[in-house]
C-alpha cells in the first residue's frame, strides 16, 4: 500500500511540476502544454516511469528470495548438529515457540537400558551381564532409570521368566531366601543390542544373551494386549497364566499375593504392601522408571482404569526429580493432587494426568503458564494440551518419539520427532532431531529465532531506504530539482537494498543473544515499534542529510561542481548511506563489526557494492547520468555518509538506558 500510494503521489507531483510549477503558475502556458500532445505523450510516460520505478523500489520483492534463501541455508547448518527441516516453515515457526511440551525418554534421557542391579524389599544386588539364563522364576518389579553409568558384580547369573512382550530376569539363588519382593534394576546407556521391540525388552535380551530368536520364542503370542500408553499395561497368556506388566502404582492396589525366588506364593499383608510403595517412591524420586511384574489367573486379566502418563510415561516422582536434574523444574514447585484446591501464586505445579483429567478447559488454561511437570498424561492429554495451549495464542512445540505422539505432533505449531522414534512420529513432526538429543531442538529454536530476526532486519533495512529514496524523488521535484535520482539509479539502487540486501542479510549467524529475547507471538506484527522507531529516524537523517547536500549552499564549497557533476557525487553520497545502514541495522551492538566475519556473504555483498559504485560513477557516463569524480570527493562522499553511525550509536544507546530501566521497575510497574 505504501508503494502504491508514493507511486502515485511522485507520478501526480511530477506531472504537477511539469504542467503548473514548471510553467511559472502561468494558466495560459499551462494551457499551451497540455494541447501539445508530443509534450504531454512525453510527460506522461516519464511520471509512468517514475512512478513504476518507485513501485519497484518501494515492494520488497527480494523478501520471498530472501526467506528461501535464509531458510534453506538454515537448514545445511542444523544438518551438522543433528536437526533434520522436512519443512522448511518448521525452522522459523520454532523461533517463535513459547510453550514447548517435551517428552522425556529418548529427548531428555537416552532411552536406551542396560539392567543393573537386582532388587528385592531388603537388598540391592549388582549383577554382571551373564551368557545365558540358569532357571525360570517369577517376581514383581523391574527399574529402569534416566542415567548412564552402570555398575558391575561377580554375583551369579539371575532367573528367568516370561512377561507379556519378551523375557524378564530375575533374581537368582545366591541372593538368599530373604522374603521380598525381587526387582530388576535397570539404567539408561548409550547403546543396546540389535534385538527386536522396545528399548525394555532389547535392554532384557541384551542382558541375557538371548538371541532375537530365541527371545521370540519366549514372548506370548496368543490373547496379547501390547503395552499402550493410555493404559500403562501390557498383557499376555503364558502357559498356566496371564502375565500382566506395567505402572507399579496402577497394578500394584490389584496384586493381592507375591511369590518368593522358590516360587512359593504368600499373601500381600499391609506391611509388604507398603514397603513396596516406600520402594517405588525411592526409586522413583532418583529419577528411576519402575516396571511392575505380575500374573493373574487365566481369564482374568486385571481391567485398569485409564492409565496416565508426564509428557512422560514416569510417575509423579520420577518425573519430578528427571525434572529437577534437568533444570525444567526449580526449586520450590507445589504438587498439584486435588482439582478443587488450586494453589494461589505463581509457582511451579507439577500435575498427574488424572488431576488434569479431571480439570476442565478454563482452569487448565489459567494453570498453563505455571505448569512444570506432567505425569502419567496419555496421547489424548498431549492433544488437549496442545489445543488449550494454541487457544490462549501461544505457539506450541511438541517432542515425541511414538506412534501415540503422532497427533499431538501434527497438532502441534512445530513438531520435534525424534530420529529412533517410530516412523509415523517422524512423519508426523515438522523438525526430526536426528541424534535424539534435547539440545538439539534448543539449536532449532535458536535458529529459528534467528531466521526471524534476519527477515526484520532486513525489511527495516528496506523500509529505511525506502522512505529515504521515496523522499528524495517527492521532495526534491517539489522543491524544483529535477530528478535527482533517475529511474536507472533508482533500480540501482532497488537492487542493492532488495536482492544483494535480502542475501547480505541471510547469512546472519546464529547467536546466544536471540535466546534471551522475547519469543514471538502469535498475533505480534512483523512491523514492531522499535522497527518503525528505527525506521523513521534512520530513514530521515539519511533523507535529512540528502536535501541539505542538494539544496545547501554552504557544502557546495566542499563539493563544487556544475549540476551534473553534484548529482553525481549525491548519487554516490546516496549509495554509501545504504551501505553504512546496512551496517547499522545488521547488529543492534555498538560496535557495527561484531561477528561480521561469521556472515561470509555479507562481507562479500557490501565490498562489492562499494566497487561496483565506484565503477558505475567512473564509467557509467550517460546511462547513469554520472561523470568520473576524483577519489578526493568520493572520500568525502563517504566521509558525509558516515554521520549515520553517530545518529544509529546515540539511538542504541537510548534503546540500552531504557531497556536497563525497564529490567530495574518493580514488577507491578512493568508492562510489554
Amino acid at each position: 500500500r505504501i508503494g502504491y500510494v508514493s507511486a502515485l503521489f511522485v507520478a501526480a507531483v511530477h506531472l504537477a511540476d511539469a504542467f503548473w510549477f514548471d510553467a511559472g503558475q502561468n494558466a495560459a502556458v499551462a494551457l499551451m502544454r497540455l494541447s501539445d500532445t508530443g509534450f504531454v505523450l512525453r510527460e506522461l510516460t516519464h511520471a509512468l516511469t517514475l512512478g513504476i520505478s518507485i513501485l519497484v523500489v518501494a515492494v520488497p520483492e527480494g523478501l520471498p528470495m530472501m526467506i528461501t534463501v535464509v531458510l534453506a541455508a538454515n537448514m545445511k547448518k542444523m544438518m551438522k548438529h543433528g536437526v533434520l527441516v522436512r519443512r522448511l516453515v518448521g525452522i522459523e515457526t520454532a523461533g517463535s515457540v513459547d510453550m514447548l511440551f517435551t517428552d522425556k525418554t529418548g529427548t531428555l534421557t537416552t532411552g536406551s537400558l542396560t539392567v543393573e542391579s537386582v532388587l528385592t524389599v531388603k537388598s540391592e544386588a549388582p549383577l554382571s551381564t551373564p551368557a545365558v539364563p540358569v532357571s525360570e522364576s517369577r517376581s514383581v518389579l523391574s527399574r529402569r532409570s534416566g542415567k548412564r553409568t552402570g555398575r558391575k558384580s561377580d554375583k551369579a547369573s539371575p532367573a528367568l521368566i516370561r512377561t507379556p512382550e519378551g523375557p524378564v530376569f530375575l533374581s537368582s539363588p545366591s541372593m538368599g531366601s530373604a522374603p521380598g519382593v525381587t526387582a530388576l534394576h535397570l539404567r539408561e546407556s548409550a547403546s543396546v543390542c540389535s534385538s527386536t521391540g522396545n528399548q525394555t525388552e532389547k535392554a532384557l535380551s541384551s542382558f541375557a544373551g538371548f538371541r532375537e530368536s530365541k527371545a521370540a520364542v519366549l514372548t506370548p503370542k496368543t490373547g496379547r494386549i501390547p503395552f499402550d500408553s493410555a493404559r500403562k499395561f501390557a498383557a499376555g497368556e503364558g502357559a498356566n497364566a496371564v502375565l500382566i506388566r506395567g505402572a507399579p502404582e496402577l497394578l500394584l492396589p490389584f496384586c493381592v499375593r507375591w511369590k518368593d525366588e522358590n516360587g512359593t506364593s504368600h499373601p500381600m499383608d499391609a506391611a509388604l504392601r507398603s514397603a513396596l510403595e516406600r520402594l517405588i517412591r525411592e526409586y522413583a524420586a532418583s529419577s528411576a522408571r519402575l516396571i511392575l511384574h505380575a500374573e493373574a489367573e487365566r481369564g482374568t486379566i486385571v481391567k485398569l482404569k485409564e492409565g496416565t502418563v508426564m509428557i512422560t510415561g514416569d510417575n509423579a516422582d520420577t518425573a519430578e526429580a528427571v525434572a529437577r536434574s534437568c533444570g525444567i523444574l526449580p526449586r520450590g514447585g507445589v504438587r498439584l493432587s486435588d482439582p478443587d484446591r488450586i494453589p494461589a501464586g505463581n509457582e511451579p505445579v507439577v500435575l498427574e494426568g488424572a488431576v488434569l483429567r479431571a480439570l476442565p478447559d478454563e482452569k487448565v488454561s489459567e494453570l498453563l503458564p505455571r505448569i512444570a511437570v506432567i505425569s502419567r498424561v496419555t496421547p489424548t492429554d498431549k492433544s488437549r494440551l496442545v489445543r488449550l495451549a494454541q487457544q490462549k495464542g501461544h505457539i506450541v512445540g511438541m517432542t515425541g518419539d511414538g506412534i501415540n505422539d503422532a497427533p499431538a505432533l501434527k497438532a502441534a505449531d512445530v513438531g520435534f520427532a525424534m530420529g529412533s522414534g517410530a516412523d509415523v512420529a517422524r512423519e508426523a513432526g515438522d523438525i526430526v532431531i536426528t541424534d535424539d538429543n534435547f539440545v538439539s531442538v534448543t539449536r532449532a529454536v535458536l535458529y529459528g529465532r534467528t531466521i526471524f530476526s534476519s527477515i526484520r532486519k532486513f525489511i527495516t533495512y528496506q523500509l529505511t531506504m525506502n522512505l529515504a529514496a521515496v523522499g528524495v524523488s517527492v521532495l526534491g521535484t517539489m522543491l524544483g530539482i529535477e530528478n535527482p535520482v533517475t529511474v536507472i539509479q533508482m533500480l540501482w539502487v532497488n537492487m542493492i537494498m532488495d536482492t544483494l540486501g535480502s542475501l547480505a542479510f541471510a547469512g546472519e549467524p546464529a547467536l546466544e543473544d536471540v535466546m534471551r529475547l522475547p519469543p514471538v507471538k502469535r498475533n505480534e506484527p512483523i512491523l514492531t515499534h522499535s522497527m518503525a522507531a528505527q525506521t523513521v529516524l534512520t530513514g530521515g537523517f539519511a533523507l535529512a542529510l540528502s536535501m541539505v547536500f542538494l539544496l545547501s549552499p554552504g557544502l557546495r564549497l566542499l563539493f563544487p561542481g556544475n549540476r551534473l557533476h553534484r548529482l553525481t557525487q549525491f548519487f554516490a553520497l546516496f549509495v554509501f548511506m545504504g551501505i553504512v545502514i546496512a551496517f547499522t541495522t545488521r547488529t543492534p551492538r555498538m560496535n557495527l563489526f561484531a561477528h561480521l566475519t561469521e556472515n561470509r556473504a555479507f562481507c562479500l555483498i557490501m565490498p562489492a557494492v562499494a566497487v561496483m559504485q565506484l565503477l558505475i560513477v567512473w564509467f557509467g557516463g550517460e546511462v547513469f547520468r554520472c561523470v568520473p569524480l576524483p577519489p578526493a570527493e568520493l572520500g568525502r562522499c563517504a566521509l558525509l555518509a558516515l554521520l549515520v553511525v553517530p545518529l544509529d550509536t546515540i539511538r542504541k544507546c537510548v534503546l540500552r538506558i531504557l531497556g536497563e530501566r525497564k529490567r530495574t521497575a518493580p514488577a507491578d510497574t512493568q508492562t510489554g
